[in-house]
């Protein structure tokens, strides 16, 4: 379910699972950030097998083959979101002039953002 802003009163199209069981992978129309915090699966992603102990991170977009073989004791919650959303909106220009952000801990790059 896509969540709500409530400072800008919109629809945000970003979904978060709680208990992800990785059976209904990949999302249409999503990527998916999937965060494994315990036990461990074997999965194919686009033809190639891979064994994934916890803890781990898992990117997929909407045009992999993603299929669960088998798990162990998993725990994992995943993040589904558009895309598109995300590069069109979540940028620096947009965020609210209230937010203060400590220069001496971070540098602006057109690139990235880095800590010291």
């Amino acid at each position: 379910m896509p969540q709500t802003d409530r400072h800008k009163k919109r629809e945000i199209p970003i979904e978060f699972d709680f208990y992800n069981t990785l059976d209904k992978l990949p999302v249409e129309k999503r990527c998916t950030i999937i965060m494994i915090s315990c036990g461990s699966t074997t999965i194919k992603i686009n033809e190639h097998f891979q064994t994934v102990n916890a803890p781990a991170v898992l990117c997929i977009s909407q045009y992999d083959k993603f299929q669960c073989i088998e798990k162990t004791h998993l725990s994992a919650k995943a993040f589904h979101f558009d895309p598109w959303y995300i590069k069109a909106c979540l940028r620096f220009e947009n965020l609210d002039d209230d937010i203060s952000i400590d220069s001496g801990n971070i540098s602006f790059n057109t690139t990235a953002v880095y800590s010291h």
